[in-house]
């Protein structure tokens, strides 16, 4: 909902004028405007160091979910979203304990949907049960991130996210580029630029270099040692080709 205007500090009163006994913790604020991967890709690496009972909340592109709200129950947290999509980003498979919530309960009368996500906090606060307000479903909008091609020595990705520095994170993950490289030399491509092995840590390169790593979420990522690789190297999410080869 972004930090210059009045929504997120709207909803976040609405929750704490309707919910009981609640701690508001924002885990980003700054995602850019409908752009729903990368919701997910934030929320779906930050929500496992969450305590057991945590809420978590995403209200992005809300429109696209016709007001269809869901609650899922997953390794004992709780997440409220719109049906747009978001639920395929987040997990690998939809849950089990995936709720459509019921339209009294989610009926809101503005964009903020305060009502419908206040109600939904409190039946999971008063011990109530999401069976209450809503009943499982599996079949719902879907949205996938793309499977990079790979065979034995060679691997073509693309970008998936950009983090506060710039820095490109790729759809390779270590467990693929482990099958299909292995200890080998390897020539990471990418448009006219070209890195030639992987780094474990940023400060194996020099200023404004290059260089190319796996991250905390194990997936291949491009920088530029502490300046901005996305706009330095003109990157571009889901359309920038990353090819990965094995030498030798």
């Amino acid at each position: 909902m972004g930090e210059s205007d009045y929504y997120l500090g709207a909803l976040k009163g609405a929750l704490l004028s309707r919910c009981i006994d609640i701690q508001i913790v924002d885990i980003a604020t700054r995602i850019d405007p409908f752009k729903l991967r990368q919701a997910a890709h934030v929320l779906r690496h930050a929500y496992p160091y969450y305590p057991k009972g945590t809420i978590h909340v995403m209200n992005v592109n809300s429109p696209e979910s016709k007001g269809r709200m869901l609650c899922v129950h997953h390794h004992e947290q709780y997440f409220i979203f719109f049906d747009n999509g978001a639920i395929t980003l987040l997990f690998d498979t939809v849950p089990p304990e995936t709720y459509l919530i019921n339209d009294d309960v989610s009926e809101s009368s503005n964009m903020l949907f305060a009502e419908g996500i206040t109600n939904i906090i409190n039946a999971i606060t008063s011990g109530l049960g999401l069976a209450i307000i809503g009943h499982r479903v599996q079949q719902v909008r879907s949205q996938r991130l793309m499977i990079p091609q790979h065979s034995q020595g060679f691997i073509k990705g693309t970008v998936i996210y950009f983090d506060q520095y710039g820095n490109a994170v790729t759809n390779i993950t270590r467990p693929i580029y482990d099958q299909c490289i292995g200890e080998s030399q390897v020539r990471i491509e990418f448009g006219i630029y070209e890195i030639n092995k992987l780094c474990r840590h940023y400060a194996e390169v020099e200023d404004g270099e290059l260089l190319a790593l796996f991250n905390g979420e194990n997936r291949l990522e491009i920088a530029l040692n502490k300046y901005n690789a996305a706009k330095m190297l003109s990157l571009k999410l889901d359309t920038s080709s990353i090819l990965v080869q094995k030498i030798g």
